[in-house]
């Protein structure tokens, strides 16, 4: 999964959907989540990382920042 985060309405959607999206129709119960925060170069926003890692914390096993 990938969020813009120069956007964070991008992160907000992916939480709120396409992680739930994964959950449900996911024939692999052991599905493992990947999440990348891409054009990280573009952005200072430690908030942001603070909430990405939180999620990722409990829902995803990788997380990814890239430019």
């Amino acid at each position: 999964m990938v969020y813009d985060v120069t956007r964070p309405e991008t992160f907000t959607h992916l939480t709120d959907m396409w992680s739930k999206e994964v959950e449900q129709y996911s024939t692999n119960q052991d599905c493992i989540k990947i999440l990348a925060g891409n054009k990280l170069d573009k952005v200072n926003s430690s908030h942001l990382v603070i909430i990405v890692s939180s999620f990722c914390h409990q829902n995803c096993k990788i997380q990814l920042p890239v430019s």
